[in-house]
Formats: structure tokens, sequence, C-alpha cells
């Protein structure tokens, strides 16, 4: 199986903002069983105006930046530090650069991060985290939808849905395919049971069917 970082290049571009998905749909294209592609988020500049929005709105732009800034320069400290703490021997800027990014990307890291953002910037984590996840996540229920339909009429689909998301998604997107997922199946096992185990038709048609005898 190909790796997505299996080579410097790539190792490069993940170090870009948005490098990411740049080894991501590389890797897709290479591919031959990969077939199909969808970019899922929503435009950069779609979030730039949103996040623009809601800094105006608060009714001081200038305190949202300057709030975001502390909070950045403080977590990337903390981060900084903690890899120095680890390590036995000095390390050249780059190499200190790289494992501080790999720590900023773990999950318990991203997980504080987020409940930061959330209280502190509200403004930029709403724009930035909370409505993304919410579209990338319903992109992926989409696809898993419609691969489920697919397989019930014999249509050839790939056999699993990949989603290459920026490591501060993974929490939020976690969390709203988790409560889709046990609501969608709550509802199925309500509907099963109320149409006799069949599963077909809504709560809504099968009123208007009794109605009508």
């Amino acid at each position: 199986k190909k790796k997505l970082n299996n080579n410097n290049n790539n190792n490069e571009d993940s170090l870009i903002s948005g490098g990411e998905f740049k080894v991501a749909i590389d890797t897709a294209r290479d591919i031959k069983e990969c077939r199909r592609l969808i970019l899922a988020d929503d435009d950069y500049m779609t979030t730039l105006r949103r996040f623009a929005e809601l800094s105006i709105r608060s009714g001081n732009v200038t305190e949202v930046l300057n709030r975001f800034d502390k909070l950045s320069n403080e977590e990337i400290r903390i981060a900084t530090e903690e890899v120095e703490e680890e390590s036995n021997e000095e390390m050249a800027e780059s190499e200190l650069t790289v494992k501080v990014i790999e720590r900023l990307k773990l999950y318990k890291t991203i997980t504080k991060l987020n409940k930061r953002l959330q209280q502190e910037v509200p403004e930029y984590y709403r724009a930035y985290i909370e409505e993304r996840d919410y579209i990338m996540a319903e992109c992926i229920n989409r696809e898993i939808l419609q691969k489920q339909i697919d397989d019930k009429i014999t249509i050839k689909r790939p056999k699993h849905v990949v989603a290459v998301v920026g490591a501060g998604h993974v929490p939020g997107i976690e969390e709203y395919l988790k409560q889709s997922w046990n609501n969608n199946n709550k509802a199925t096992a309500q509907l099963s049971s109320s149409s006799g185990g069949n599963g077909f038709g809504t709560t809504t048609e099968r009123k208007k069917k009794k109605t009508k005898k």
C-alpha cells in the first residue's frame, strides 16, 4: 500500500499549509483503485469571509486577531518547550520545527487547542473549525450513504471511503459522525419495528396510507 509520506517531496509538502491535501490528491490520482475524488471542504475565501464577518460582529476586529495571536504563540511555545525537554541533544531549527508541528498535531493537543479556541476566540473557532467540521462530516456521510444504496442495487462502488482532513478537524468530524450514525441507527430501528420489520417507507408515508384506508 502506498503511504502519503513516502518521499522527501511529500514530507516538504506536508509542512506547507494545506500541503496534506496536495499529497492526498496526488496520491489518489496515482492509485488506480481510487474511482472518485471529492474536494469536500469550503473554499478558502468563503471561510476567510466568514471569519471576517464574525470578527466584525464582535465589535472589535483587532481584539479578535490579538486573542488568536496570543493563543497561537502560547501553544507553540508550550509545544516547543516540551519537545526540547524530551530531546537529549541539540536539534537544527528545521528539525525542531518539524517536531513541534508533529506535537501540535497530536490528538490530545488538538483537543485542548480546540477547546481553548472555542472559549477564547469563538469567532475563529466557529468559522475555521466548527462549521467546516460539519460540512466535511456531511460529505463523508453522503458518500457512505450513497455506497450503501448502490450496494443494494448492485452498482459497483469502491469498498472504502477515505477522508483526508487537517488534524484540527479530526475530533469535531468524529463527533458529528458518531451523532449522525447513532441517530440513523435509532431511526432505522424504529422504522423497522413500526413497519413490521421490512423497513420500507417513512413514518409519514405509512400514516397517509392508514388514513386513506
